[in-house]
C-alpha cells in the first residue's frame, strides 16, 4: 500500500489493518490456543485492539514495535498448537508469524524465537506422549523461517563488518574515527 498510496494514507490504513489483524489473532490465541470461553476470547481480542502501549508506540513514531504486536498472538497460537496438535499448518503459521516479527523488529525476533522454541520444547517435555513430531515440526519451522527471512538476513550478515556498531565494538571510542 505504500507504493500506491500517499504515505499518510498508507500509514493510517496499515495501522487499522494491523490493529484488527492483531486483535483477531489475540481472539484465536485465547479461544483455540488457551481454550478460553467465547466471551473471554472476545474480551481478549477487544482489549488487544485498544491496548494502550500500541498507541504509545505510534505516538512515539515506533512503527516496528507496533507491527510486532500484530504477529505475537499468531506465534503464541502456533506454538501452543505445535505442542498439543502438531500439524503442518501450524508450522506454516509459526514460520510466517516469526518472519513478520523479523521484518518488523529484529531484536524482538531473537527474543520471540527463543521464547517460542522454549515454549514448544518445554511443552514437549511436560507432555507424556514424547512423540518427536512437535520437535521435528519446530525444526521445520526454523528452516521455513530462515527461508522467508534469508533475502534480508544474509545481506545483513554480510554487511556486518561495515556497520557502525561493529566498528565501535572493534575500536571503542567516544567519537568514532571514520575511515
Amino acid at each position: 500500500i505504500f507504493l500506491f498510496l500517499p504515505t499518510d494514507s498508507a500509514f493510517i490504513i496499515s495501522i487499522i489493518v494491523h490493529s484488527f489483524f492483531g486483535s483477531i489473532g489475540a481472539y484465536f490465541a485465547a479461544r483455540h490456543g488457551l481454550g478460553l470461553s467465547l466471551s473471554a476470547s472476545i474480551v481478549t481480542g477487544l482489549l488487544y485492539l485498544v491496548f494502550p502501549r500500541m498507541a504509545g508506540y505510534l505516538e512515539a513514531g515506533h512503527f516496528g514495535p507496533f507491527v510486532l504486536f500484530t504477529w505475537l498472538p499468531y506465534l503464541i497460537l502456533s506454538s501452543l498448537k505445535l505442542i498439543n496438535n502438531p500439524q503442518f499448518r501450524w508450522v506454516i503459521l509459526f514460520s510466517i508469524s516469526l518472519s513478520g516479527i523479523f521484518f518488523s523488529f529484529v531484536t524482538m525476533f531473537v527474543v520471540s524465537a527463543l521464547l517460542a522454541a522454549g515454549l514448544v520444547i518445554l511443552g514437549w517435555v511436560w507432555t507424556k506422549k514424547r512423540a518427536l513430531k512437535p520437535l521435528l515440526f519446530l525444526g521445520l519451522s526454523a528452516v521455513f523461517t530462515f527461508g522467508l527471512t534469508a533475502i534480508v538476513l544474509l545481506p545483513q550478515i554480510e554487511w556486518l563488518p561495515q556497520t557502525t556498531r561493529h566498528l565501535l565494538l572493534k575500536n571503542p571510542d567516544v567519537y568514532p574515527k571514520w575511515n
